[in-house]
């Protein structure tokens, strides 16, 4: 019943006061319940209630109720509401015709509630809580289902941007390994150079006359050892920005992989749950490759590592002999 309804029941003048009025009237449809329950006191004064229950479109029912009063007079029975859904006063009159109760006043067309007992009124209440539960339900099941959708579109995108980044990982291994090769033989070629200058200041070591000659010797071989130190520099930033890359990216991947373990499929399509397989498998397959090139450039890194220290050591020996022989 229209939410005038509840305006109707304000006020109602009944047809033939030696009836027992008294009782619960009921009229409801799919979506709301009006109820008036009414008592008679022995001076001929009404009381009671009247409550309107209706689900909203969000499927949770509201209830609005406020208490009646009222008087018989002669054949007459008025009942008001006072301060009632924005009104001070509402006042509409009716007639109760065996156990129907007809209201007239606001709306165009009579509205009818009949009499009916408390059981019957608790079994309709009942029936429309049940609907409401049907309807959040089911809106929950859609919001549900959107939720995973979304979800998993989230996660697909995610799955590919990461496959991008790790793509470009590679790339950047691929040319760092190309170039470690060269980096090793650069620290050996320096070693070699400083080997060169001090067999010449060995050379002219019985000659005063070549005593500024070995100076200079000696200068070329410890700008070669510092040539030597800032390459294993550019190394170790190499192998920072190396080290950072590979934690972020794996970090991502068993974020990922992880999601791609525990989602759920039950509110996803059969087309849904293939998409979710088929990047959760490139997933797998991405990270055994990135695993498998990492691992590569930190073997190459530490061999580079080892190539610097022991260069270093033999480079250090020679200035030493260098140093004594200015």
């Amino acid at each position: 019943m229209k939410y005038q309804l509840v305006l109707g029941l304000a006020a109602i003048f009944l047809a033939g006061c030696q009836k027992d009025v008294s009782g619960t009237y009921l009229s409801n449809d799919v979506s709301s319940l009006d109820a008036l329950q009414i008592v008679r006191t022995p001076d001929n004064r009404l009381s009671g209630q009247i409550a309107h229950l209706s689900i909203g479109p969000d499927g949770k029912i509201a209830e609005v109720s406020t208490p009646i009063t009222g008087a018989v007079n002669g054949e007459n029975i008025t009942i008001s509401v006072s301060r009632a859904f924005g009104l001070d006063v509402t006042t509409l009159t009716g007639t109760l015709v065996e156990d129907r109760l007809t209201i007239v006043g606001l709306q165009t067309a009579p509205s009818t509630l009949t009499r009916t007992s408390q059981s019957v009124y608790q079994r309709e209440i009942q029936a429309l809580v049940l609907r409401s539960q049907n309807i959040v339900a089911a809106k929950t099941a859609v919001e549900n289902r959107e939720r995973t959708a979304g979800e998993q579109r989230h996660l697909t995108s995610q799955i590919d941007g990461l496959l991008a980044k790790m793509s470009k990982f590679e790339t950047a291994v691929d040319l760092h390994l190309g170039k470690l090769a060269g980096a090793e033989e650069r620290h050996r070629s320096l070693t070699s150079r400083i080997n060169w200058y001090v067999e010449q200041q060995r050379r002219s070591a019985s000659s005063p006359l070549m005593a500024v000659h070995r100076s200079q010797l000696s200068a070329d071989a410890e700008q070669a050892e510092i040539d030597n130190d800032q390459l294993h520099l550019q190394e170790q930033s190499l192998e920072q920005n190396y080290q950072q890359a590979v934690k972020s990216l794996g970090d991502e991947a068993k974020n990922l992989q992880t999601s791609c373990s525990i989602t759920s499929h039950t509110d996803l399509s059969p087309e849904q749950i293939e998409t979710h397989r088929r990047f959760c498998d490139r997933l797998t397959d991405a990270v055994d490759t990135f695993q498998e090139k990492a691992n590569t450039m930190a073997a190459g890194l530490v061999h580079l590592e080892q190539v610097y220290q022991q260069e270093q050591k033999t480079q250090s020996g020679l200035l030493e002999v260098s140093g004594r022989l200015r």
